[in-house]
């Protein structure tokens, strides 16, 4: 499974946190596990949890960073944020980063929980210095 789709999903297991509707999680990774099905199901989830709190990180510095408050438990709020993370991450794969080593583009990546820790904190920086100019 190529990075920047894994650290997708783990975006949307945040939002699907979030909601409390598990559903979403499960019907994202049964679409991509017919798309790879090399996959193994627990294995992934359990990668996807574990990279999970980093989105939650990036979100609550990103809600930190606008003067909000970062106790918020509003989808109002936070979906955006998490739909930004989600838009960077896509972004930068796009453009050729460090998201689209992969699984088949690339060579394989070790560990990819780390990989997403590092790609959703690229993302972050990135909507950071958008939002302030820099």
């Amino acid at each position: 499974m190529p990075q920047d789709v894994f650290d997708s999903l783990v975006i949307v297991r945040s939002m699907a946190s979030l909601t409390g509707d598990n559903s979403i999680i499960q019907n994202a990774i049964s679409q991509y596990l017919e798309m790879y099905p090399s996959e193994d199901d627990q294995a992934l989830m359990a990668d996807i949890d574990a990279a999970a709190n980093t989105a939650w990180e990036a979100l609550l510095l990103i809600l930190r960073s606008h003067g909000s408050s970062a106790d918020t438990n509003d989808p109002k709020v936070l979906f955006p944020v998490l739909n930004s993370l989600n838009d960077a991450v896509k972004k930068i794969a796009e453009s050729g980063g460090p998201t689209r080593n992969a699984s088949g583009f690339g060579g394989p990546i070790s560990d990819r929980v780390a990989t997403c820790r590092k790609n959703i904190s690229a993302a972050c920086q990135k909507i950071l210095r958008t939002s302030f100019g820099t």
